[in-house]
Formats: structure tokens, sequence, C-alpha cells
């Protein structure tokens, strides 16, 4: 099975499925470009490019949170390993710190949900009919979305916890719109695959 045959919609760069292009128009393309053969990894590399690009920045805001936290702990030179959040020796009289340590956790936490659906939403929402030509790079800019607002996160709940709804709604906004796409893709690639085994 190939890229064509996994994905029926024409994505910018690379060629897939209900490609608008004859067989006379590809092969020609082909023999202009100097060889009869595609780069099967050449393709996926283009197609999951925004699915990378994403992946990066989410992780790149959870380490962020991380050293917002740290610079905030390490100020305290009394502090000593391992943090034990319930103390109010391991806090400081602001509550910066035990609130940046929950907020960075959480940045953790979601983005175990969020990196394999932003996957999913790579593999599968291009398959959706009118438009699959867009969702690749749509995936690629709500997962840059999710990162902006997850590196807003951590140094706003460490400010206050009014502070943190803002980034964190926006967050939970492009999170839903990944999991729309993912889900959406799924439901689609599922009823396609029963269409084509009843026909």
């Amino acid at each position: 099975m190939n890229i064509d045959d996994m994905f029926p919609t024409t994505l910018p760069g690379w060629s897939t499925g209900a490609s608008s292009h004859s067989a006379e128009e590809k092969a020609a393309a082909a023999a202009s470009s100097g060889s009869g053969s595609r780069d099967p990894l050449a393709e996926l590399q283009m197609l999951f490019l925004p699915c990378a690009v994403g992946t990066f920045a989410i992780i790149a805001s959870c380490v962020s949170g991380i050293y917002a936290v740290g610079a905030v702990r390490y100020a305290d030179k009394e502090f000593e390993h391992p943090y034990k959040p319930w103390l109010d020796s391991h806090n400081d009289k602001e509550g910066r710190h035990y609130r940046g340590f929950k907020a960075s956790q959480n940045c953790v936490e979601w983005a175990v949900y969020t990196l394999p659906l932003l996957w999913i939403f790579g593999l599968y929402a291009p398959s959706l009919p009118m438009v699959g030509n867009f969702m690749p790079w749509t995936g690629g800019a709500l997962s840059l979305v999710y990162a902006f607002y997850n590196n807003a996160y951590v140094p706003a709940y460490m400010a206050s916890a009014k502070d943190r709804l803002l980034p964190f709604t926006r967050r939970t906004l492009a999170f839903k719109a990944i999991a729309a796409g993912a889900g959406a893709g799924v439901l689609f690639s599922v009823a396609k695959g029963i269409t084509d085994l009843v026909v």
C-alpha cells in the first residue's frame, strides 16, 4: 500500500489518492523529474512535518514551564531536594512555587493526551472530504496555538490563580479542535472502510 492508497486528497507539495491529475500527467511529471520512482519516506516526512513541528513546540512549552518553576525554586538558597509541596518550608510566601509546580505538572499531563491526538489528526484528518487538503497544516497551526498558550500557562498561574484562566481556556480550545479533527478523520476512515467492504 502506498501513500496514494492511504490518503484520498491532494496535499500541497506531494500527491495523494484523489488527485485531479490523469495517469498521463503523473507519468510526464515523473519523467520530467528525472526519476520514474517516488520516495515513500520523503512523502511520509512531508505529510507528517506539521505533526513533527507541533510535537517539538508542545514539548518545548512543557520544558519551558519546568524552567520557570526552577527559577523560583533555586532562588531559595535553603531549598533541599526532593521537593515536598505540602511543607511551608519548601514554598515561598507568595505561593508562586507551589502554583508553578501544579501548572507545570498540568502541562505534562495534558501533553500525554495531546501528542497522540495530534499524530492521529495528521494521519487521518487528510482523508476528510472537501477539507482534507488543508488538514495537515491546520493541525500544525493548532498545535502551535496550543504550545503558545501552554508556554504562557505556567508563568500566568505563578502570578495568580486568576491569571491562569486565559491561557488555560485557549489551550483547551486548541486541544478540543485537535481532538475533533482527529476523531472526525478516524470516523470517516472507519465509515469508508466499511463502505469499501460492503461495496
